[in-house]
């Protein structure tokens, strides 16, 4: 009976390590049967990722789609990547599918010039003073604009996510 006692405060450590190595196993095996590939597309990039539990597909494009295209740009701003004028992004996780859209923009004009430019095309939209964003819940998509300062730039990102579907529908 002693020396069952004195293996009790090394219980919680020794169990950590079978958790520890157990989830080691799961995440190695999940890599394991990952597959990724990439191909040069003008300045971008087309990623295709599979495992098990899913697969993300990310498309660059030479041209802004519909969707992006509905959102106010900031005059004069720049696609952050040359020759590539959006990702479109094909998420399929366990049993549920998202196409997503973004575009990332630049500008020499200051951060706040911009967010109040945002703040009057915007109006209707919720803004996160957090990550100075604005979205726009439709229903069908919900749509999203953020700015940030990098070093000399404004930096504006703007996506769309049409709404959440089953992998069946």
């Amino acid at each position: 009976m002693k020396s069952l006692l004195t293996l009790l405060p090394v219980a919680p450590i020794l169990l950590f390590i079978v958790i520890a190595f157990v989830m080691a196993r799961i995440v190695r095996g999940l890599q394991q049967s990952m597959t990724v590939s990439m191909n040069d597309f003008g300045g971008g990039k087309e990623a295709h990722l599979r495992g098990v539990l899913g697969s993300v597909d990310v498309n660059p494009h030479s041209k802004v789609g519909p969707e992006l295209s509905s959102i106010p740009l900031y005059p004069g701003a720049m696609p952050l990547t040359t020759g590539v004028a959006e990702y479109a992004a094909d998420v399929r996780f366990l049993n549920r599918e998202f196409h997503l859209m973004t575009a990332n923009y630049w500008t020499p004009t200051p951060f706040q010039t911009v967010l109040d430019f945002y703040r009057r095309e915007l109006q209707g939209w919720t803004e996160s003073r957090l990550d100075n964003s604005f979205t726009h819940d439709a229903g069908e998509c919900v749509r999203k604009v953020r700015i940030s300062a990098k070093g000399d730039r404004t930096l504006i990102e703007v996506g769309v996510r049409p709404a959440a579907k089953s992998a069946g529908a």
